[in-house]
């Protein structure tokens, strides 16, 4: 742990320990590790694991809540990734306008209010390991370069872990959802009687949520949802902003002047939770769509997850997952692969189900085993054999 992370977890851990003398029944503090074992096939994809060889990892959650006083409270959150790097996620403060919930604010970095499963996330809650497709899969679009036409993008389908439209214009591609949940910026938001809203203005965009604004133009956000019967949440998302740093739009092939302002990502979500004895449901679809520079054809995406958990008895359940994404076609008017078809999706279909179980020994940790299969739709090579098998061990405090 180098000297900057470990100032961060103190930076988190003083503030516990003053908020504990002060406002003991007011403070909440928690942690989560995982220790997981994965091999995946060892066909190159946007979802192989660690080149297809079997390897542990690890990863450390802590987090941080602390009711100030009746009006305000504070919450920090940091997180490492298969090392003791702490990286800082959430960070805001929350101002209570009205004392019954109705109306709160929200300031700092704070979760992106969009679709069901981001409260779900967390080790301890999601009875699977990996995220649904639309907020795990890296794209044929690159996070640091822009195609130039549509025969370079759709050259890179399916390599969405490292994309390259040519020796100097390479990146990872972007995920339809930054894993990085945590815009920066404030929301309204509060519960009236059955019906849940946020909206909220921050940097970036879904696919980049960055911490400082690359552009003149704000993301906004917006979430409603209602209860219309016991067990049963409907909810509705919105989200728009611009993805693009302005440094991807140079291009010594392709030099211009367009400004990153001028594209933005759209996204519209819909998504239901439901929940009866040993039984939980959840589904969600979501609507996405990037304005690039150099393509006519806006880049969409339709992607649904469906996922269902059954408690057998206390201590042990089963659960399942299916997602999926679908790519809109671009125009190929050059026919780049000779195939005589002259629009192609901009990226390969791509479909996932997971199968899984736990174990809870006790009431702070539990076991899971998960088989996730994983379908790349008329991939010329072939579907890649890039399934995966996980063994994951969950303890939280």
């Amino acid at each position: 742990m180098n000297a900057k992370n470990l100032t961060l977890v103190l930076a988190l851990l003083v503030p516990v320990a003053a908020a504990r003398a002060q406002y003991r029944q007011q403070t909440d503090f928690g942690s989560i590790v995982t220790v997981n074992y994965m091999k995946s096939g060892d066909d190159p994809s946007p979802l192989w694991v660690n080149n297809g060889r079997g390897t542990f990892n690890a990863n450390w959650s802590l987090f941080l809540a602390v009711d100030i006083n009746e009006k305000l409270a504070f919450y920090a959150e940091a997180t490492t990734w298969t090392s003791l790097d702490f990286v800082n996620y959430g960070l805001s403060g929350v101002y209570r306008i009205a004392g019954d919930g109705k109306l709160n604010l929200e300031f700092g970095r704070f979760l992106a209010p969009f679709g069901n499963f981001l409260n779900r996330r967390w080790a301890s809650e999601n009875p699977l390991n990996s995220w649904p497709l639309q907020y795990d899969y890296h794209t044929a679009l690159a996070s640091t370069a822009m195609p130039v036409n549509a025969a370079e993008l759709l050259a890179a389908r399916g390599r969405g872990l490292v994309v390259a439209y040519d020796s100097e214009r390479t990146g990872s591609g972007y995920r339809i959802f930054d894993r990085n949940a945590y815009p920066t910026g404030a929301q309204l938001f509060g519960q009236i009687e059955k019906l849940g809203y946020h909206f909220g203005v921050a940097n970036g965009a879904l696919s980049n949520q960055s911490q400082l604004n690359n552009s003149g133009s704000v993301q906004l956000l917006g979430r409603l949802t209602i209860e219309p019967a016991w067990g049963l949440l409907l909810g509705a998302s919105f989200a728009s902003g611009v993805f693009l740093d302005q440094a991807a739009l140079v291009s010594d092939s392709a030099p211009w002047s367009a400004k990153a302002d001028d594209y933005r990502q759209t996204a519209l979500g819909v998504d239901l939770g439901y929940s009866v004895g040993h039984l939980e449901f959840f589904g969600e679809v979501m609507s996405n769509r990037w304005q690039t520079p150099f393509i006519a054809d806006d880049l969409a995406t339709l992607s649904a997850q469906l996922e269902l958990k059954y408690t057998l008895f206390t201590r042990f359940y089963v659960a399942g997952r299916f997602s999926l994404i679908r790519f809109s076609d671009i125009d190929d008017s050059l026919d780049f692969d000779s195939d005589g078809e002259l629009r192609e999706a901009w990226d390969f279909d791509v479909d996932q189900l997971e199968l899984g179980a736990g174990y809870r020994f006790n009431r702070n940790g539990f076991f899971k085993l998960i088989y996730t299969r994983n379908r790349t739709r008329e991939i010329p090579a072939g579907d890649p054999s890039d399934d995966v098998l996980t063994a994951q061990t969950v303890i939280s405090f």
